[in-house]
């Protein structure tokens, strides 16, 4: 019991001695039944208390152990992914397997349309054929016929 229970109980039993009444020595009991109740459920708020601050202080936690590192990753991550691709360009050649072919390309015509023409899903116009041949120096004209030619079955 706290301290001040006790000195509510020692309170109690100094008036239930002065009236010297049973009624009151019931009333007596049933005080001190209320402050012991009283106190065990103090300790048990006061445990479920800490155990909530507990937990709000591993719920922060957990929180930056995930975004702490998403942070990083996205601060660090960009320049080690371009100097990777760099590396994988350098193994493949200057501009990959079609030259840089997509800046060389007039505005109307895609590489997505390319792929669909050469997949036969669409058709190449004589027009649209005429503009990719003047725009392509004779290298990218060689890679493209090569590609055709490893593809071609």
């Amino acid at each position: 019991m706290s301290k001040k229970n006790k000195e509510n109980s020692s309170e109690v039993e100094a008036m239930a001695e002065v009236s010297g009444n049973s009624k009151v020595s019931g009333v007596d009991d049933l005080i001190k039944k209320n402050l012991e109740v009283g106190s065990e459920i103090l300790e048990t708020v006061r445990y479920i208390k800490r155990y909530v601050v507990w937990m709000k202080i591993w719920g922060v936690i957990k929180v930056l152990i995930i975004l702490i590192p998403l942070m990083i990753g996205f601060l660090y991550l960009p320049p080690l992914l371009n100097n990777l691709y760099g590396q994988y360009k350098s193994l493949l050649g200057d501009a990959g397997v079609l030259g840089d072919l997509s800046s060389k390309l007039p505005e109307d015509i895609s590489l997505e349309s390319i792929g669909a023409m050469m997949s036969g899903d669409k058709e190449m116009t004589e027009k649209e054929a005429q503009q990719i041949v003047d725009n392509m120096n004779d290298e990218d004209k060689q890679k493209v016929l090569e590609y055709l030619e490893k593809n071609k079955k």
